[in-house]
């Protein structure tokens, strides 16, 4: 309709009316191009499918004659259209057919070519349009007006992009990046400035520092030109740089890490080894342990204290001995959200000259820090942003409208109401109302004359479609508001009660919000019409996407948002408003107590779990496509892989209630016990950093409510220190782990793992109210001794908890890990009839357990499925140590089938890597190669360095014993490559026993060569390995046997070179 040159005066539900204004000597040219309009939108909307199962048909009258018109409403206006050639509408639209056009007998009078249309007359003069004549020159119009349509109408803004349009050629749909468009005199004085810096930066005058600030106000550009910045410093010969764009405050020394991580990065110097030679014999002087964090590596944390001085000195040393004298720039966007920390950083490196300093910063920043404020008054020079003048805004727009050139009557226009400022000109061109005034039609429609005479072209935009001014008289008439958050409010005003909510929750909701997490708090709609709210949300660029899971696709006719695929790890699938100032004009006009009684709502709605319709038709439809094999085995539940039942989901669910406990002014006491739930969580996933930082949030919210000054035993303290003990487990500090846990016992009136050990006060906690914590601190604590290899006192531990599980009920996932993990536990104790006897009924009550959760139960949750993957893993390692290959064998398969059907890589790595060994010692050299072939995708994605030595120990065992010598030599390159980048004294236990394990058969795969010096080589790196080791495990007691072997193929060596008469110590060396 807007394509044709009309506007729609009432859009209601049922019917929409449509108004064009002309003067009688215009009708001939215009009722043409109305029916055109007409006939296309019966041939392209006539006939719709609704999900209820019913057609919806178009019904369409048209007619011309005067028409009067009221305007009814105070606060809301209401156009209201009176007159004959209404009621002549109306009357024509009842008597349409399907896929017809009725038009009024004074509409048809204006129709000059009436042999262009087939067409029939009614009785009362009234006449039924059918069609456009294929035969007729009118046809070329009708598609030239469906092109036009196309791509006028409907004039959206998506990731940045104005407007979609169809177009045959797929190529012609790139839209063009955001360019520093313009700006020719100020890029000149930067890359002086940069040249000139890099040159003479230990030249500088004592009172000036290497820092060039880019200024201006907010909108005008800075970030666009910075990131230009940053790109041209490469050809200014600035070879390490670093770019930090702050969105908001830092937290401490945060912009300060991620220099350093990539100054490190980018000179090769972020590894243990590299940084070790840098800092040199200071290293005890330095938290070493801070960079664990940000880069791969594992030094050893001590106990010194370290104050930020120190982090500060750390950070200064590493810059300055990785940069060797090259050149360093440093660039921050946004430099008025930098931190105190930050700013000691960068002063120190100001001031030696070690690093040139390119930042944003907005005009009205002034700081309130003494030595901030002096540093900013040294700075080496500084670039003021001008407004940007009428051919770079037009420049602009063409890039923001994807058009290659616009009509040059919009710039005055544009530069009146934009002041020049980038920012609010792109969101002056997503106004509605401006909005009518664009005509998007095809560059061939305009004569060459008209494009070179009135219209300015953007020569990096590759479209065909040029921007014509359909009225400037019009245009000029328009009244933009003067404020940019008023801009901004504009694109909400338009929106129905119901879209009002809606986008309203989503201000709720944080900077980021999932999927799920709005379809929780939004019950009142089914998932698919949600979905289809959200996507008109996305149309009318209050939202965006952020997730390359999510995307938009068209069913039944209708656009909605759709997953491309249903991880099983943990992904919130997040959406965000399409500017920051978009969400601060929505939650402006929310008063203070509305704003904190929906965050309780929301809260509430967070605690029940949602249904995810899309996500268990995806798992249905891949369980009736699962593996052959997979059927045989088990039955195949439906395994509820929801993503609201997925582990990652829950502790985002969790955390995202006590976000709006938060902000609703909630009970202190609510906002733990959800912390803690989400702690529960993160342990089970394996995520230790941000558990970490929940439980430091704990513990501020207990000396906030003053919960940690109670006499009387609290539940949630003894949790968090079982947590915090968790928490070191899976950094693989056991020693830490063992007094956490001790401390959290302790505060029970428990002497662990004495108390458990001598049988002390066992009958108490039958009905003790803090049985289930000291339960869950009993199995942590076996789990901990199990790992420090106090095997007799594990034992009695793990056999106590079986016992209370027995006495208090339990739950299938409590009683499947209890007795995997004392399975574990016996296995390592000392060899004897009585381990033999309870290893094999703990292994077989697992596996029946185990299948019949699988095989009779129609629903297995994600949760229990790890639960029964571990105890199957446990149940495998036995069999494989007790030598029963064809027993492990079978069961191997039957997992490795499980795991395929629900992807979990890290999972599968430990059981390929135990089939692959499986194979090995049945001499099955194939097979034993299939499965390290697939152990290497699996490897590959977990991205786990466990994995990783898994991987490499197994190939290096299999090519020793094999007669694949066409691939030996590549495939222990590559092994040799990756053990010489590991560390020399690996941190984390399971670690270090695998890499110990690869540097032995690295040892003895170069001796079986007669690479001598290889092969001293690496038996010294395994030699100091062994020394840290316990021989309590395969990889540790086969590395031990390698070098072993290695010893006695060296004597043997040696003996039969120098004959008899040598003397060795044999008896010594036996």
């Amino acid at each position: 309709v807007m394509a044709a040159g009309g506007d729609v005066i009432v859009l209601e539900a049922g019917y929409i009316q449509c108004l064009w204004l002309a003067r009688m000597d215009e009708m001939s040219f215009l009722a043409p191009r109305i029916l055109n309009a007409a006939l296309y939108i019966q041939r392209k909307y006539g006939n719709t499918e609704t999900r209820f199962g019913i057609s919806l048909r178009n019904r369409i009258g048209i007619s011309c004659g005067d028409i009067k018109c009221f305007f009814v409403g105070c606060k809301m206006v209401h156009f209201v259209l009176i007159g004959d050639a209404v009621s002549d509408s109306f009357y024509a639209a009842s008597q349409c057919g399907s896929s017809e056009v009725v038009i009024s007998r004074e509409f048809w009078k204006a129709i000059i070519q009436v042999e262009d249309y087939k067409y029939q007359t009614l009785p009362d003069e009234y006449v039924t349009i059918y069609s456009v004549d294929k035969n007729s020159d009118e046809s070329a119009d009708s598609e030239t007006f469906e092109i036009k349509l196309s791509s006028s109408a409907q004039t959206l803004r998506v990731a940045g992009n104005l407007c979609e349009y169809t177009d045959e050629n797929p190529s012609d749909k790139s839209v063009p990046k955001m360019k520093c468009i313009g700006r020719k005199d100020e890029k000149k004085d930067i890359v002086k400035l940069l040249t000139e810096l890099k040159d003479k930066v230990m030249e500088l005058e004592d009172k000036l520092v290497p820092l060039f600030l880019i200024a201006g106000k907010m909108g005008m550009g800075k970030s666009t030109l910075f990131k230009w910045t940053m790109g041209k410093a490469d050809d200014t010969g600035f070879t390490l740089l670093s770019q930090v764009e702050n969105f908001s405050f830092e937290e401490s020394f945060e912009n300060a890490w991620k220099i350093i991580q990539d100054i490190l990065q980018k000179s090769g110097n972020d590894s243990e080894e590299s940084i070790l030679n840098l800092v040199g014999k200071k290293q005890n002087e330095f938290p070493l342990h801070k960079l664990n964090d940000r880069l791969n590596t594992e030094f050893q944390q001590v106990m010194a204290l370290y104050g930020e001085e120190d982090i500060r000195r750390l950070l200064i040393t590493l810059i300055i001995k990785a940069s060797k004298a090259k050149p360093i720039l440093i660039g921050i966007d946004n430099l008025e959200h930098v931190g105190t920390e930050t700013w000691l950083f960068l002063q120190e490196l100001l001031l030696i000259r070690a690093a040139v300093v390119v930042a944003t910063v907005t005009d009205e920043y002034n700081p309130s820090v003494p030595f901030v404020r002096s540093l900013m008054k040294q700075q080496f020079n500084s670039i003021v942003m001008r407004p940007l003048d009428e051919e770079e805004l037009g420049l602009l727009s063409c890039v923001v409208l994807n058009v290659k050139a616009i009509n040059r009557e919009f710039l005055p226009f544009f530069q009146k109401f934009s002041e020049g400022n980038a920012l609010r000109m792109e969101e002056i061109l997503m106004i509605p109302p401006l909005q009518k005034h664009f005509a998007i039609l095809p560059a061939s429609n305009v004569s060459k004359k008209n494009l070179d005479s009135k219209f300015l072209f953007n020569k990096d935009v590759s479209s065909k479609f040029v921007c014509d001014i359909v009225d400037s008289d019009e245009m000029e008439k328009l009244q933009i508001p003067a404020h940019l958050l008023d801009v901004v409010r504009d694109h909400t005003t338009g929106l129905n009660p119901e879209e009002q909510m809606l986008i309203r929750k989503c201000a709720l909701l944080g900077n980021n919000f999932g999927l799920f997490v709005l379809e929780a708090v939004c019950p009142e709609y089914p998932t698919a019409e949600l979905r289809y709210k959200i996507r008109n949300l996305l149309k009318k660029n209050l939202l965006k996407l952020q997730c390359q899971h999510l995307g938009i696709t068209e069913k039944r006719g209708r656009e909605t948002i759709t997953l491309r695929e249903i991880p099983t790890e943990f992904c919130i699938h997040p959406i965000r408003f399409y500017c920051d100032y978009l969400k601060k004009s929505v939650l402006n006009v929310m008063p203070e107590s509305q704003r904190q009684r929906l965050n309780l709502y929301l809260a509430d709605l967070l605690m029940t779990t949602p249904r995810c319709d899309s996500c268990k038709n995806e798992w249905q439809k891949r369980r009736h496509s699962s593996l052959p094999a997979v059927s045989r085995h088990f039955h195949v539940p439906w395994v509820d892989m929801r993503m609201c039942q997925c582990l990652e989901l829950k502790t985002h669910f969790a955390l995202q209630v006590e976000y709006h406990l938060e902000k609703g002014n909630g009970l202190i006491g609510d906002r733990i016990d959800m912390l803690l739930e989400a702690a529960e969580f993160g342990v089970l996933t394996r995520s230790p950093n941000m558990v970490d930082r929940i439980l430091i949030k704990t513990k501020r919210l207990l000396v906030e409510g003053g919960l940690s000054a109670q006499i009387e035993i609290d539940p949630t303290t003894v949790a968090i220190v079982r947590l915090k003990s968790q928490v070191n487990l899976l950094y693989g500090k056991n020693n830490e782990a063992m007094r956490e846990i001790k401390h959290a016992l302790l505060l029970l009136n428990v002497l662990f793992p004495s108390d458990i050990e001598r049988k002390v006060n066992r009958q108490i906690w039958t009905d003790h109210p803090l049985a289930p914590e000291f339960m869950k601190c009993l199995h942590v604590g076996c789990l901990i001794l199990k790992v420090l290899g106090i095997y007799d006192v594990a034992y009695k531990a793990g056999k106590y908890h079986l016992k209370l599980l027995a006495k208090r009920g339990y739950s299938f996932i409590d009683i499947v890990r209890s007795k995997s993990l004392l399975l574990s536990v016996v296995w390592k104790t000392k060899p004897s009839r009585k381990r033999e006897r309870q290893s094999t009924k703990l292994g077989n009550e697992i596996r029946q357990l185990c299948f019949k959760r699988l095989t009779e139960y129609p629903v297995v949750e994600l949760v229990e499925l790890k639960a029964i993957i571990s105890a199957f893993k446990a149940v495998l390692n036995m069999l494989f140590e007790k030598a029963e290959l064809q027993a492990a064998e079978e069961l191997g398969k039957k997992v490795f089938q499980l795991l395929v059907l629900v992807k979990h890589e890290k999972d599968l790595t430990r059981i390929l890597s135990i089939l692959a060994r499986i194979y090995f010692f049945q001499h099955n050299d194939d097979k034993c190669f299939e499965m390290i072939n697939q152990l290497e995708d699996a490897f590959q994605q977990c991205a786990d360095p466990v994995a990783d030595a898994i991987y490499f120990s197994t190939l290096v065992l299999a090519l020793r014993f094999t007669n694949y010598r066409g691939i030996w030599q590549d495939k222990i390159d590559i092994c040799s490559e990756y053990a010489l980048r590991t560390p020399a004294v690996p941190t984390h236990p399971k670690f270090k026993d695998k890499v110990f394990c690869l540097c032995a058969n690295m040892c003895m795969w170069s001796c079986q060569h007669n690479l001598l010096d290889a092969s001293g080589i690496w038996g010294n790196r395994a030699t100091n390995l062994l020394q840290t080791v316990r021989m309590d495990n395969y990889w540790t007691l086969m590395g031990s046997l390698c070098l072993i072997t290695t010893d006695i193929e060296r004597i043997k060596e040696f003996r039969h070179l120098h004959g008899a008469g040598i003397v060795t110590n044999q008896a010594e060396f036996n």
